[in-house]
């Protein structure tokens, strides 16, 4: 058995505690460029893999970097569970809050309602909708069309059960709850972020491509298409 890892933030449960390391391996990696060609270069590198398991909550985690790269495994990056942080391009803000909603779920179901309900206010303070009550900026959102309306609903839903968890009512957050509220706020991260995003990479890959097709020399005739042709 390895020896347990330095402290370090586990995913599932929120705490900062060593992890045991279950497994480690290596694989080679292919990467392609623009035109679906192997890349034959020193950033074709393999990947190393860890499987930790967390000393507190016994869960478990699976880590990926580059091989040979040398950064520490808590700097690597999370492949289980898939869905602990956000997409590169949502706003930092937003993703501070998630974070810390992340880390909460499990053991405090109401607050992680909360935060989540932060998170949708940074939407909306990242969008420029002018400040006021939630449900009122929300509807900015949906009247702009910047989220169509069944993610305006959804919206109103997180918003719901935000105020739910903040307040003693008769409204339950429960932790099965929470698994449907992370899924429906990341659907509406995609919608405003994350597709935009993507579309913008994709015509831009598709710009460079057309790009060099455009600059490529012609092929030169063959020396035997040269000689036939002095005949």
């Amino acid at each position: 058995m390895n020896p347990p890892t330095k402290p370090m933030l586990c995913p599932h449960c929120g705490n900062v505690t060593p992890h045991d390391q279950v497994l480690e391996c290596s694989t080679p990696a292919v990467k392609f460029g623009q035109q679906g060609v192997p890349r034959l270069d020193e950033f074709n590198r393999g990947m190393d893999f860890r499987l930790l398991q967390c000393q507190t909550c016994r869960d478990v985690s699976l880590y990926s970097k580059p091989e040979g790269i040398d950064i520490d495994w808590d700097e690597a990056e999370l492949l289980h569970p898939s869905q602990y942080d956000l997409h590169p391009c949502v706003p930092e803000p937003i993703c501070k809050n998630y974070r810390e909603a992340r880390r909460v779920q499990k053991t405090s179901p109401n607050a992680f309602a909360v935060l989540l309900r932060r998170a949708l206010e940074a939407v909306c303070d990242d969008r420029a909708v002018p400040p006021g009550p939630l449900a009122r900026r929300l509807k900015h959102l949906s009247d702009r069309g910047e989220i169509p309306g069944k993610l305006a609903e959804i919206s109103t839903a997180l918003r719901e059960l935000g105020n739910a968890g903040a307040h003693h009512t008769t409204q339950r957050v429960t932790v099965a709850l929470t698994w449907t509220m992370d899924q429906f706020f990341r659907t509406l991260l995609e919608y405003v972020y994350v597709a935009p995003h993507r579309l913008a990479e994709f015509q831009k890959s598709l710009k460079q491509y057309d790009e060099s097709e455009q600059s490529a020399p012609a092929n030169p005739p063959s020396p035997s298409a040269q000689a036939g042709g002095s005949r």
